[in-house]
């Protein structure tokens, strides 16, 4: 309810009531109208904030004004471009001490003007339109608050609310929501219903034209009794409680599901949120628990049950004396007449008449009925959960690189793990092409060629199992092999199934790519959690001779050492120390540099460890940089040393960041780039960025921030 003066309150309840209204019609273009009750034939502004059926959280509502009006110049032309026509009105009561008392109504912005013989009509919407700009894939990621300044910005529409004020609301202190990219937003005005979602209410736009977010209250704003009501007034005999909710999980691809202990209530349905998908299980667990408790009598797992908390809304009908100061969400305590004791509705809908009633409703659903048709629900989400665990689940497996395997010996060649949720069968199929080189002996009088032999062991886990081993004469030249494999596993169990070849008198090759698995199953789901194990095999392709024949070698020491370094790692360097004994011989050590992804690292600037120099107008709050003051703009600069000689060249650029980010470099200090911006920067040749450094190797950077910008990280990754 919009605030106003004791004397107003008890002018509302009066038996005659007088208004007026007086309002500016600005098209923006230089010309601005004035308009009184004269000017008014009619004036009619409706809203809602949930379906018309029951109640949903994330409304994002358009405000709708009706107007016609006379006496107006004939020349004024409206503006239909995009800034628009905008119509200023403001409502005045008259008091009881024959003062008047005046409240603004929200801006509404004109969509059509016909004219008529007795002046002109339109219709008229609020800034939540501008919301419906087509959403073009711009990145969201953070708290509520930044999202939230982010689409209204690129929407031309102001954000009413202050950091402190969202953090004040249900999951506003939570800074690391993330857009999942397999969504269904068109608009932005679905991305500002999405995040009323996470703070368990909805959108709408102030008496000054901008957005803001409201949680639906328990505390009546107003009493209005029986003989304030004009007509019609209709109220059910049931109240709308809330004791459970649910989410579609993608990436899992299951529902989440939150209760509190209440035995009957009806639930809330938030769909595919695409905001509730990235994370693990438990953190989209508890911040879809903190919705439910917005809505319940709980406010955690352990309070018991608080009645004054819990939203027990009675869906009513009512029309009133036209009265403009109340607000959507605001809670009216009904008294007297058929109004059922303890009745307490919310204003989900209005439409206001100047000169006219004033008829609101609120939804709701029988908590009873939707109990049952829930408990339906659950039976037909099992079924189709059971259909889905008995639907056929692959997993496919390719060698990355090759494999050599010497005479007389043994290695994996095939690993693949999973998870089975009962007991079930499964298949095992593969293809495999190799190349064989068996021993050969060349004499003057003869030429001997000893066929090589290969055989194929099946493993669950340490376990061999299967009765019979697949066992392949092979002569040289390549050769292309199937393996089929049949078993089964008993009740819920994680599994590593692998295929192990052994060699006799022969020498195998497998290039890369060229082995290719399949093992297909009902009843299998996922790959399982990594128990920590790396498994490595290692082997010298070319042999080593010595004389004399006698000579024993012998491996005194292998290590593989891996240093981790924030957040990526170091190369790995595989050593063989051989001891020689018998004669003066002395082996070097043998290096051998292993590519490995873990080798790039980074120079990084963020607002924890790595925070650079940065201006005083900006100001570090929830690990992000941020301007303390939106009217000028600020810098971070930092210099990236990339002179260490195994530094080859730049692999990526990163960036965290919202709103107007742009950045400057220097490969001397002195002399700048012009100001990019940041998604511009990002897209840098990076071999030309790289080459163009001094002999230094240096690159001096200058992030700005502008407006609403925030920085969480800037990252620019390198090999070594």
């Amino acid at each position: 309810m919009y605030a106003v003066s004791q004397k107003y309150k008890a002018a509302m309840k009066q038996p005659v009531q007088q208004f007026r209204i007086r309002g500016t019609i600005d098209n923006n273009r230089g010309t601005v109208l004035s308009f009184t009750d004269k000017n008014v034939l009619n004036f009619r502004v409706a809203n809602q904030c949930t379906a018309s059926s029951t109640l949903k959280i994330g409304g994002v509502y358009v405000g709708e004004l009706s107007a016609a009006f006379t006496g107006l110049p004939a020349w004024f032309r409206w503006n239909p471009y995009q800034e628009g026509t905008v119509i200023t009105a403001y409502i005045s009561r008259r008091l009881a001490d024959d003062t008047w008392e005046e409240i603004p109504l929200t801006p509404y912005t004109m969509s059509t003007m016909e004219k008529t013989a007795f002046g002109w009509e339109t219709v008229a919407y609020d800034n939540m339109s501008k919301l419906d700009k087509a959403y073009d894939g711009q990145a969201f990621s953070g708290s509520i608050y930044d999202m939230a300044t982010l689409a209204c910005s690129l929407c031309g529409i102001e954000f009413g609310m202050t950091r402190a004020a969202v953090q004040a609301l249900p999951n506003g202190t939570y800074s690391y929501f993330v857009l999942y990219p397999e969504n269904d937003i068109d608009t932005y005005r679905d991305i500002i219903s999405y995040l009323a979602q996470l703070i368990g209410g909805f959108a709408t736009i102030d008496r000054s034209g901008k957005l803001v977010f409201r949680c639906f209250s328990t505390a009546a704003t107003d009493t209005v009794s029986s003989e304030h009501r004009l007509t019609g007034a209709k109220f059910s005999d049931f109240r709308t409680e809330y004791n459970r909710i649910i989410c579609y999980d993608k990436v899992q691809e299951k529902q989440l599901y939150c209760k509190v202990p209440e035995l009957v209530g009806t639930y809330m349905d938030l769909g595919t949120n695409p905001f509730l998908q990235y994370g693990l299980p438990a953190k989209k667990t508890e911040l879809l628990q903190t919705i439910l408790y917005a809505l319940t009598s709980y406010s955690s797992d352990d309070a018991t049950s608080d009645t004054a908390h819990a939203l027990h809304y009675t869906p009513f009908t009512a029309s009133m004396f036209a009265d403009p100061a109340y607000d959507l969400g605001d809670v009216i305590a009904f008294t007297g007449g058929i109004a059922p004791d303890d009745t307490f509705g919310c204003i989900m809908s209005y439409t206001w008449t100047y000169h006219g009633e004033y008829e609101i409703a609120g939804y709701g659903s029988d908590p009873t009925i939707d109990w049952a048709k829930s408990a339906e629900d659950k039976a037909l989400s099992g079924l189709s959960s059971t259909l889905d665990a008995q639907q056929m689940h692959y997993y496919n497996y390719t060698n990355a690189a090759r494999i050599f395997m010497g005479t007389d010996s043994q290695k994996t060649v095939v690993s693949l793990r999973f998870i089975s949720t009962k007991t079930t069968q499964v298949n095992f199929f593969a293809e495999i092409k190799l190349q064989s080189e068996t021993t050969e002996t060349d004499t003057d009088d003869q030429y001997i060629c000893t066929d090589g032999i290969l055989t194929a062991a099946y493993y669950l886990g340490s376990e061999e199992i299967g009765r019979v081993r697949p066992q392949w004469t092979l002569q040289d030249g390549v050769h292309t092999l199937h393996l089929f494999f049949h078993f089964s596993v008993s009740g819920t169990t994680t599994e590593e199934f692998s295929v192990r070849f052994y060699t006799q008198d022969c020498t195998i090759t497998i290039d890369a790519e060229a082995l290719n698995a399949t093992m297909e199953g009902t009843f299998l789901a996922g790959e399982g959690t990594w128990d920590g194990i790396i498994s490595a095999e290692d082997f010298l392709d070319t042999p080593i001779f010595t004389d004399p024949a006698d000579m024993k070698m012998h491996i005194k020491q292998t290590t593989v050492s891996e240093s981790r370094q924030n957040p990526v790692t170091t190369g790995i360097t595989d050593k063989i120390t051989l001891s020689v004994t018998a004669t003066e011989m002395t082996f070097g050590s043998i290096s051998e540099s292993i590519s490995n992804s873990l080798a790039d690292t980074r120079f990084l600037i963020d607002a924890k460890n790595n925070k650079g120099t940065y201006d005083n107008s900006i100001t570090i709050s929830d690990g992000v940089y941020q301007l303390s003051d939106q009217s000028v703009s600020g810098c971070i600069q930092k210099t990236a040393d990339l002179s260490d000689s195994s530094i080859t060249g730049i692999t990526s650029l990163e960036c965290t960041y919202t709103g107007l980010v742009f950045v400057q470099y220097s490969y001397d200090g002195s002399t700048w780039t012009e100001q990019a911006a940041m998604a511009d920067f990002l897209q840098t040749d990076l071999d030309a960025l790289y080459s163009g450094m001094t002999t230094a190797r240096t690159i001096a950077l200058r992030i700005w921030l502008e407006g609403n910008a925030t920085l969480k990280e800037f990252a620019i990754n390198y090999t070594l």
